[in-house]
């Protein structure tokens, strides 16, 4: 019956030396690890979860791609063949294959001339991350960001599958066992809503520290507006709004831009436009002036104790809260943001 069963098992135990009967899974280890495809199939599995992209294959439903593409394979076929003899050279050692992975360009490169030409691009396939981060991934991010994960009613948003786990790609290994890497529609409209629901969250709270506790706002208060009552500029305010950006630019993406770069006026100007655009409409009453009840300052992010009196932000006459939060919601659905 056991032959029957397992067909392989007789055959398997056949080949094992008499002396090794009683040490069957160390013998199995060491011939599998004796096996030079186990070292590949190890690099292979490394470069797949730190890159999130699988091995190029060459074969394209376009076949004038084929022989740039076949380029770039050839290529990425000799660095896993490098990289596993230099795993074995190392005694298996798997943080001298990550070290090996994580200092290759298909980890590294970040971006490609933008005046090379298609076909050429073809050759350069696979080098690079540029993966959209996982669930459990953009969950630690947001928290590291942030101090505090996106989380409502008690409920880590990115890691429930009975909020948006699964709708963002996830899995739960069970019904759900095959990730998606490639962002659809749901998708997108998740890390919409994911940017709003944080940046509702965060903004008036981080405003109503004081200034050399805070996470986002170090260089500006709710009172700092770009004109004053009679529409002239406010130069002090203007220059602290922009070191702002710039520092928020810094910290939520990762990129370090100079103050005059096109990037900080493209954010300023969104900031100002919607900083006219609520006081006006809050002078004019069609919004109120109070926020919205999860998006005021009455209680600190991460230990959830009460602000004093005085310290609270729970009205935006000036507009400038939900300036700030158009600004960190355009901040947060940065495709740099939501990849790596």
């Amino acid at each position: 019956p056991r032959s029957t069963l397992f067909p392989y098992t007789t055959l398997f135990r056949s080949n094992v030396p008499q002396a090794m009967n009683t040490e069957l899974i160390s013998w199995a280890a060491q011939q599998l690890a004796d096996d030079p495809r186990f070292a590949t199939a190890m690099t292979l599995n490394v470069y797949r979860g730190m890159t999130g992209h699988d091995p190029l294959n060459p074969l394209s439903e376009n076949p004038s791609e084929y022989e740039n593409l076949l380029i770039g394979y050839e290529i990425q076929q000799k660095f896993f063949e490098e990289t596993s003899v230099s795993f074995i050279d190392s005694n298996f050692n798997l943080k001298h294959l990550i070290t090996a992975i994580a200092k290759s360009p298909y980890y590294r490169l970040t971006n490609i001339a933008p005046e090379t030409d298609d076909l050429r691009k073809l050759q350069y396939a696979g080098i690079g991350t540029g993966r959209l981060l996982t669930p459990e991934m953009l969950h630690r991010k947001i928290e590291a960001v942030f101090g505090v994960p996106w989380r409502e009613s008690d409920r880590d948003q990115l890691l429930s599958t009975r909020s948006y786990r699964i709708l963002y790609g996830g899995i739960d290994s069970d019904d759900v066992t095959q990730r998606i890497t490639s962002p659809n529609g749901i998708m997108a409209n998740v890390q919409w809503r994911m940017a709003n629901a944080m940046a509702c969250r965060v903004t008036a709270r981080d405003l109503a520290i004081p200034q050399q506790e805070r996470r986002l706002f170090k260089f500006v208060e709710q009172s700092f507006q770009p004109l004053d009552d009679n529409g002239f500029e406010v130069a002090g305010a203007i220059a602290a709004t922009k070191a702002n950006i710039q520092f928020l630019h810094q910290h939520i993406l990762g990129e370090e831009i100079s103050i005059d770069d096109p990037e900080i006026e493209t954010t300023y100007q969104l900031f100002f436009e919607t900083w006219q655009e609520s006081k006006a409409q809050v002078a004019s009453e069609e919004i109120s002036r109070f926020l919205p009840g999860s998006c005021r300052g009455e209680r600190d992010l991460i230990t959830d104790e009460e602000f004093p009196e005085e310290q609270r932000i729970r009205e935006d006459r000036e507009g400038t809260v939900r300036a700030w939060m158009a600004v960190v919601t355009y901040l947060l659905a940065d495709y740099r943001f939501l990849h790596e």
